[in-house]
C-alpha cells in the first residue's frame, strides 16, 4: 500500500475512484462520464466574464458543490392543526419529528443534494399535496424543518437576517403516495 499524501488519499483510494496512475507516478483525474458536463467543459472558456457570471475556473467545483440544496421529504409534512399538528403534538412527537427530519438531512448531505451555506440564503418551500392547507397552516410547517437545517449546519440560523426571502408554494397531485414537501436553499449575495 502507497503512503498517504498530503491530502489524504492513498493510492488504492484513488484507484478505486477510477484515477489512472500516469508513468511519472502522477494521477489523473477519471474521465468524465455525463454529456452534459463534458459540453460544459467543452463551453468553459467560452464564459464571458461579467460582475453577474464569474468565470469558471474548475469543472470540479461543478461536479464536487452543488449550486443550490435540494431537500425532498416524503408525505405530508404537518402543520399548525389536527392531532400531530404544532399547536396539538406532544413533545416527544416533536423530538422525534424533528430527529427524523436530521436524519434525512444527513442522508441528503452525504448524497451531495444539500450543502452546507453560509451566509444569506433564499429558501422556496414547495409542498405537492393531494388537499391544500391554508397559507398559515402551510408556512408554519416549515417550522421543524427550519429547526433542523440549523441543527445540522445546513444553514447558520432561520431568523429574517440569514434567510432573506422565504417563498412558499403548493403545486397539486392526484394522490397520497407522491405528496411531499420539497426545500430548494440557494445562496444569495448582498
Amino acid at each position: 500500500m502507497a503512503k498517504k499524501s498530503s491530502t489524504h488519499w492513498n493510492e488504492d483510494m484513488l484507484l478505486v475512484k477510477g484515477y489512472t496512475k500516469s508513468a511519472d507516478g502522477s494521477y489523473s483525474p477519471p474521465a468524465l462520464k455525463s454529456k452534459f458536463i463534458q459540453s460544459l467543459k467543452g463551453k468553459r472558456e467560452d464564459v464571458i466574464d461579467t460582475p453577474k457570471q464569474p468565470v469558471i475556473h474548475s469543472i470540479d467545483f461543478l461536479v464536487s458543490k452543488p449550486l443550490e440544496s435540494f431537500l425532498e421529504i416524503h408525505g405530508v409534512v404537518a402543520g399548525l392543526n389536527g392531532a400531530n399538528g404544532l399547536m396539538n403534538a406532544h413533545w416527544a412527537t416533536i423530538k422525534k419529528v424533528k430527529t427524523l427530519y436530521r436524519t434525512i438531512i444527513r442522508q441528503h448531505l452525504m448524497e451531495g443534494k444539500v450543502r452546507k451555506h453560509e451566509g444569506s440564503v433564499k429558501v422556496r418551500y414547495i409542498g405537492y399535496k393531494v388537499n391544500f392547507m391554508d397559507w398559515d397552516n402551510f408556512c408554519s410547517s416549515f417550522k421543524h424543518i427550519g429547526d433542523s437545517l440549523v441543527k445540522e449546519g445546513i444553514i447558520s440560523d432561520d431568523n429574517p437576517k440569514v434567510i432573506i426571502e422565504f417563498l412558499p408554494q403548493q403545486i397539486k397531485c392526484k394522490n397520497h403516495t407522491f405528496q411531499k414537501s420539497v426545500v430548494i436553499i440557494e445562496d444569495v449575495q448582498i
